[in-house]
């Protein structure tokens, strides 16, 4: 038998890291005049930016240029709640043409934010110089909003006809909670990575590229108008996910790397139907539904640096 000393590599490896970073974005809620597309409303959710904190485990081969092999991914992050910037509320209900006709502006107060993906695929070498990886991906993303304060203007109208916007009109103010907003979404859809390591005297460098995307898109939007006492709920599906990025890795000894990362997660095109409920005395009570007019979307950058340890 062999001595301990001289027993072979593990063929995996399984390691655990933290990371920091923000996301900097919006996020879109829609709401549909016409199957044409027109806008009835749309409201855009600061995130300007969004601090948060991260945790990740990795599951894969040693050696990943010598052989093909299987690896998984799997990170969540927080976000911090904190003020990111504003709320803006605009109305297009001009019946003669697409005419502005409703605008406001708050404070927006990031309240929640959770993102969870999973990766989990193939590990192939190319020419033993680079490391392609190709897999299925599960994203779920969860964020609640608040606006607070701010303004409002709305210009003066009858019978669907509004006069011509401007700056000018005159504004009204509030105090307090004005809007809530939840999104959550999960998709399911593939991806692959391309990394090229290069050796140098104090470690390896690595250096790589990333593609994400989906059609495979469910989500769910809960507006909450605090002022009105009303609540729209959507119910949203399909559109289009995607997620390009570029990283840089940097690891020195066998066991600790750093690593830094910069994304662009875009998700648009998400329509659905709105569940329109009235409040009276703390319950719920449904008006109406309003099939394919609500829509929502998503669009952020999102720059991570992370520190990982080989178990």
């Amino acid at each position: 038998m062999r001595p301990a000393l001289y027993a072979e590599p593990r063929a995996y490896t399984f390691s655990t890291s933290v990371s920091a970073g923000f996301l900097y974005g919006q996020s879109e809620e829609i709401v549909y005049k016409n199957s044409a597309g027109d806008y009835l409303s749309q409201l855009l959710w600061d995130m300007k930016p969004l601090f948060y904190y991260g945790y990740a485990l990795h599951f894969e081969r040693s050696k990943p240029l010598q052989r093909a092999g299987f690896f998984t991914n799997l990170s969540v992050k927080y976000g911090a709640p904190s003020n990111t910037g504003v709320m803006e509320d605009r109305d297009w209900q001009d019946t003669r043409d697409h005419r502005l006709t409703h605008f406001s502006l708050h404070d927006n107060f990031t309240e929640t934010m959770m993102l969870f993906d999973v990766k989990a695929g193939g590990s192939f070498p190319v020419f033993h110089r680079v490391v392609l990886k190709v897999y299925g991906l599960l994203s779920f993303m969860d964020f609640s909003w608040g606006s607070f304060n701010g303004y409002m203007q709305y210009a003066s109208g009858s019978n669907g006809q509004y006069d011509e916007w401007s700056d000018s009109i005159r504004k009204t103010y509030f105090e307090g909670r004005i809007i809530g907003y939840d999104q959550t979404w999960i998709v399911f859809g593939a991806g692959f990575s391309l990394t090229l390591p290069v050796a140098l005297p104090q470690g390896v460098l690595g250096v790589g590229l990333a593609f994400d995307i989906s059609p495979f898109i469910r989500g769910v939007g809960v507006d909450n108008h605090w002022i009105r006492k009303m609540q729209f709920n959507d119910y949203l599906i399909g559109g289009v996910f995607l997620e390009p990025g570029l990283f840089v890795d940097f690891s020195f000894g066998r066991r600790i790397a750093f690593a830094l990362s910069v994304s662009w997660r875009l998700l648009i095109n998400a329509i659905g139907d709105t569940y329109i409920y009235s409040a009276f005395q703390d319950a719920l009570y449904l008006d109406s539904i309003s099939f394919n007019s609500g829509g929502a979307g998503l669009s952020v950058l999102d720059l991570g640096l992370s520190i990982s340890i080989k178990l």
